[in-house]
């Protein structure tokens, strides 16, 4: 963060409204002042969970949006899928962060509300969805956003081959036999030294649901290669 640009800053905002406005609105501004420091300290802290993020998982893209305003900042994680035969019509996912002051906001599209995975249960879908957060769970949401629309495009391509496929927030299930299933688990973990999303290939019997001895871990996959392995469950269960 560059200090000359504060003090630069600073002069004008004293000479234009200070000096040749009038005295009397010295005050506000020093206070506005405050707020616009303090938003870009924040806002920078904000700036670089994004770019961790994006460093982490190879299909999301950072994008920054300008607002035109001093204390407002605007990013998105813009994750674009791959042009397969199969291609359900949707061709990108983006969740946007919106930092007014110190406050941010996530909207995001495409993936149930990520704030009632927290408590357990399945939302559905209604995007965009909107809600804030506070720093400590940025990196979380925003991941499980991330997996959750990669679930959500992976079903809408298995139902167009015609195969029964159901899904959760961070899973997708295909029905085996004798009421079993097998599926794809995202697993976010925004300190993962592999990447921030990996994947597991479960299996859930229907008495003890997945257990340890049921999971086989497949790595920190691009698009293209989740696609495939959702094509060869699909085709196991054809």
């Amino acid at each position: 963060m560059n200090p000359s640009f504060f003090l630069i800053y600073l002069q004008h905002i004293l000479y234009e409204n200070v000096f040749v406005k009038g005295k009397e609105r010295g005050p506000g501004l020093l206070s506005h002042f405050c707020l616009t420091i303090a938003h870009r300290i924040f806002s920078g802290k904000v700036l670089s969970v994004l770019e961790n993020l994006a460093g982490g998982v190879p299909y999301l893209h950072l994008l920054s949006h300008p607002t035109w305003h001093s204390r407002t900042s605007s990013w998105s994680l813009s994750m674009k899928v791959p042009n397969l035969a199969l291609l359900s019509g949707r061709q990108q996912f983006h969740t946007k962060v919106v930092v007014r002051d110190e406050c941010i906001s996530v909207i995001g599209e495409g993936a149930a509300n990520v704030i009632g995975s927290f408590g357990g249960s399945a939302m559905d879908i209604r995007p965009p969805n909107s809600f804030g957060c506070d720093l400590a769970d940025l990196p979380m949401i925003l991941l499980q956003q991330a997996a959750g629309q990669v679930i959500r495009w992976l079903h809408e391509e298995a139902l167009l081959v015609g195969v029964k496929a159901t899904r959760d927030f961070l899973c997708l299930y295909f029905d085996l036999e004798e009421g079993n299933k097998i599926g794809l688990a995202a697993h976010v973990d925004p300190s993962g030294a592999l990447g921030c999303i990996s994947w597991w290939l479960v299996m859930d019997d229907g008495d003890e649901g997945v257990s340890r001895a049921h999971r086989k871990f497949l790595g920190n996959l691009l698009l293209e290669e989740l696609h495939s392995t959702m094509m060869d469950l699909v085709n196991l269960c054809s």
